[in-house]
């Protein structure tokens, strides 16, 4: 997957003949319909944007890979994404930055959970071992969590047998003991726990953190450099929309709906995500130090690498 995915990028890369106007009006934002994309739409419904002279465009759009190989074709100026293919496309050179951070994974409200079936048997990390867990992906944050969990609570994760499951699947894959653990996100996680038929057995992401930025807004280098000033804008806006937004949640219920088309009150009843609203490298370097532990990117490296000049920074 990501082979294919840096052969993607670096074709695109390779081919594009977009020229970047300076200080541009429209931005085109593109994203999954996450949640954490509602930073972009309240800042376009509540005018935010236009007040900074931008005219931004939202693109839903579903898959990381086909996200981040628009972005390094020109297609979009700012991708919405998971912040792991973010850090293994700066690991092959590829030139993407963090303009503006998305969701952030706290330890105390988490929107993250490994499954079990309700009649499980299951209890402690040892009693995983030699057990089948699913994933969306082989190589995702999901994946990889779980087993950083497994090894540091008792079990062995080499002994696991990782298949693949879509997410939507997950309850009936696990009723069905075809898999024995899994782990969802939200709004997923909420409505499989009120089927009755499946429990929290773990939180596998605090293996990584109590605290780190999970996803992000990138863009690439060479439009950030020729734009600078729109960026700076863009990124100021995005502060502001996060500010809003983390401290009205529940006015933004059916905003997030709108986009996402999930239930209004299946929305309300998740655990919301609050988006962090500087970059922040001390909140993107666990994670960066994870994906190289667990070797989802070669090696480590510092987190201002991949931060934006024109990010809104935390204050020292």
């Amino acid at each position: 997957m990501l082979q294919r995915l840096v052969v993607i990028f670096s074709l695109m890369l390779a081919c594009s003949q977009i020229s970047f106007a300076q200080g541009p009006t429209t931005i085109v934002v593109a994203g999954p319909p996450d949640e954490g994309f509602k930073d972009v739409y309240y800042g376009v419904q509540s005018g935010l944007f236009a007040k900074y002279g931008l005219d931004v465009q939202p693109r839903i759009v579903h898959g990381g890979a086909v996200v981040l190989a628009g972005l390094a074709g020109g297609s979009y100026a700012v991708a919405y994404t998971n912040i792991v293919p973010v850090l293994q496309a700066h690991a092959h050179g590829l030139p993407f930055q963090i303009i503006a951070p998305s969701t952030i994974f706290m330890s105390e409200r988490p929107q993250n959970a490994m499954l079990v079936a309700k009649d499980s048997p299951l209890r402690t990390a040892r009693d995983l071992n030699g057990k089948t867990i699913g994933t969306q992906s082989l190589q995702d944050l999901n994946s990889v969590s779980m087993r950083a969990w497994i090894d540091k609570n008792g079990g062995d994760s080499s002994t696991l047998h990782v298949i693949e499951v879509p997410s939507p699947s997950a309850v009936s894959a696990l009723t069905s003991h075809r898999i024995d653990a899994m782990a969802l996100s939200e709004p997923l996680l909420t409505m499989a726990l009120e089927t009755g038929k499946v429990r929290v057995f773990a939180r596998p992401q605090t293996a990584i953190s109590q605290r780190f930025q999970s996803q992000v807004f990138v863009a690439n280098s060479d439009f950030v450099a020729a734009n600078t000033d729109a960026m700076e804008r863009f990124a100021k806006a995005m502060h502001e929309s996060a500010l809003y937004n983390n401290s009205h949640l529940p006015q933004t219920v059916g905003l997030v709906s709108g986009f996402t088309a999930v239930p209004a009150d299946v929305i309300a009843r998740t655990v919301r995500s609050l988006d962090g609203d500087y970059v922040n490298p001390r909140y993107i370097q666990p994670i960066i130090d994870f994906a190289a532990k667990y070797e989802m990117i070669p090696q480590a490296f510092p987190a201002e690498e991949i931060i934006s000049p024109a990010a809104l920074k935390a204050p020292r």
